[in-house]
């Protein structure tokens, strides 16, 4: 079946070993620490390299945190796509997708959440994936449903409940109140909602 293709990328221009080393490396401080505090001299500190350099990945701090984000965004999105092809069951497609989604949600820190949400240029970008994340459920519930492991219903209303769910599930008040960490909210939500549209529910998750 034909998915959707990925929103277009920040990240055309080819770089050299060294320069996909310093973007992860970059990607890693800006998950732990978010990015609105952080000057970029001090991050060429952090990264033991020059400033020259680091304006050779990106002309401003702004355009550096789009090529970073997007350049993560894609990078799960390949690792997501890695894992629905190792499976054939659609219910199972299904849970890798999310399950991927999950762990890159789990590894972002509040810091860059906050981040995220009160930097226009980053927030749209991150919707801008939101929105890729939601086509491709509703791609893959569908292929479920043709295959008669799901029930028919309104796959882009189920695909935005989902989204709205993960949104709440990983909110630090409710985490607090329930005792839960955000992977295990996660997880569980992910069983919750298969559970609920799957004709076989035992076949949903894995019980061992």
């Amino acid at each position: 079946m034909d998915f959707p293709d990925p929103p277009d990328g920040r990240s055309d221009r080819a770089h050299t070993p060294r320069e996909r080393e310093l973007l992860l490396q970059i990607e890693a401080i800006f998950l732990a620490r978010g990015f609105a505090d952080l000057r970029l001299a001090d991050l060429a500190r952090d990264l033991n390299t020059s400033l020259s350099t680091i304006y050779r990945l990106a002309p401003s701090k702004a355009a550096l945190i789009e090529l970073v984000l997007d350049r993560w965004h894609r990078r799960i999105g390949a690792q997501a796509w890695t894992a629905v092809a190792a499976v054939d069951d659609p219910l199972d497609r299904l849970r890798a997708w999310l399950a991927v989604s999950a762990d890159a949600v789990t590894a972002r820190s509040p810091l860059l959440q906050i981040d995220l949400v009160n930097t226009p240029a980053a927030y749209e970008l991150t919707e801008r994936y939101n929105r890729y994340w939601i086509n491709v459920v509703v791609h893959l519930l569908r292929d479920a449903a043709r295959q008669g492991r799901i029930r028919r219903m309104k796959f882009e209303l189920v695909a935005e409940v989902w989204e709205a769910a993960f949104r709440r599930a990983i909110e630090p008040g409710l985490l607090t109140r329930v005792g839960v960490s955000e992977a295990r909210a996660l997880r569980e939500l992910t069983t919750m909602l298969l559970d609920g549209i799957a004709v076989d529910t035992h076949l949903t998750h894995d019980r061992s």
